[in-house]
């Protein structure tokens, strides 16, 4: 599903029923949606799966013009989802979010300070089951 940013073939938010579709699939351990140019909507569909999705261990989101906003969500997320071990850092999304503002360098370090003890706390349970 991965795709690039500078693929004319992105999703956008016609992947929002795509993800939306994988709420509640026990199968699928790894989903890569990056380089979709999803945007808030498809990170408000993705957090929405990350609650009901038991399996999934692994999710790529990086380079989908996705606001601090879309990545908050995805991050609170997370405290419905107790499986979920990596979600790589979007590091093109945040370059974008802190280019535009500088200020948000206080508040996207902090969603990057839970993500990862979320990510750390969720691995722990999975270790020790």
């Amino acid at each position: 599903m991965a795709g690039s940013v500078k693929n004319k073939s992105q999703l956008k938010e016609e992947i929002r029923p795509f993800i939306l579709a994988l709420m509640g699939d026990t199968s699928l351990e790894t989903l890569d949606v990056s380089g979709q140019g999803m945007g808030d909507v498809g990170a408000l569909a993705l957090s929405k799966t990350l609650q009901t999705d038991p399996n999934l261990r692994r999710v790529v989101v990086d380079e989908n013009g996705t606001s601090i906003v879309g990545f908050k969500v995805l991050v609170n997320s997370l405290e419905r989802n107790f499986h979920l071990s990596s979600l790589p850092i979007p590091i093109a999304d945040i370059m974008k979010i802190v280019a535009n503002n500088s200020e948000k360098q206080r508040d996207v370090s902090q969603l990057l300070e839970q993500l990862e003890y979320k990510l750390r706390t969720n691995e722990q349970r999975l270790a020790e089951e």
